[in-house]
């Protein structure tokens, strides 16, 4: 795996844990016991990352976090999961440390950009490109929902084996699965297979008549006639002095 130089220099922060507080005002202060606790999971994580046991020092640094989040506690964890490969996550603690960090821990801002900018270009990007997608269908990438409005758009990923599912009504209608390595860049299109009885996508509803494109040009005719029968009439009319007619393409038929 490739090493991640920062993440060394980092561990170094062990008496910062209970000195520097996160700029967390709507979440409640930590108890003692819990400040406890955390300084113990984060000394855990220190042994272990100091020895090369990455995966370690992920759940103490992540455990020690959720406990009493410190901002030293979280340039550590950003450095854990990097050297464990979750690169996107990785990135996002570094830009929370450098949203967060004041006092003491303000120090090692220089330090967090510097990383930042060294795993940002290692971040794989892929676009998922779906076609006649219904809004009632369900997408997902990795088990975790996709909004329609990231379809088409590069999603970061983690470098390593992934699955995009397109779910509807309860059933798998589209599936792709795919590796990407560090750096890469690629689009990824699925193809769904209808469910039986189910002809066209649409999301259209009610009687068949109204979705028929025949009645809605038989609308518009008529429409359009009414309109101009209208404009006619009162341009015609010596007894209303506000003449004039209907301005062309006040109607449009589709």
């Amino acid at each position: 795996m490739h090493r991640f130089p920062m993440a060394f220099a980092v561990i170094a922060l062990v008496g910062a844990l209970v000195s520097v507080p996160v700029a967390a005002a709507q979440e409640p202060a930590p108890t003692a016991a819990e400040v406890t606790l955390a300084r113990e999971q984060f000394r855990e994580g220190v042994a272990a990352a100091r020895t090369g046991r990455w995966w370690e020092a992920l759940e103490a640094f992540t455990r020690s976090y959720e406990l009493a989040p410190r901002p030293a506690t979280l340039l550590n964890l950003a450095g854990a999961q990097v050297e464990t490969g979750h690169l996107v996550e990785g990135a996002e603690s570094y830009r929370r440390f450098l949203r967060e960090a004041e006092g003491r821990a303000a120090q090692r801002i220089p330090m967090a950009e510097a990383a930042l900018a060294a795993v940002e270009p290692r971040i794989a990007r892929v676009r998922v490109e779906i076609d006649d997608l219904l809004s009632r269908d369900v997408v997902t990438l990795d088990d975790l929902p996709l909004s329609e409005a990231v379809l088409g758009e590069e999603l970061p990923v983690n470098p390593g084996a992934h699955a995009v599912r397109v779910e509807r009504d309860g059933a798998e209608v589209g599936r792709a699965e795919f590796d990407v390595v560090e750096g890469e860049r690629r689009s990824t299109p699925i193809t769904l297979a209808l469910p039986p009885g189910e002809d066209a996508p649409s999301d259209a509803t009610g009687p068949a008549w109204l979705r028929s494109p025949w009645f809605w040009a038989a609308v518009g005719v008529v429409v359009v006639g009414t309109a101009v029968g209208i404009g006619v009439g009162i341009a015609t009319s010596g007894d209303d002095p506000y003449v004039g007619n209907i301005p062309p393409g006040a109607w449009s038929v589709r």
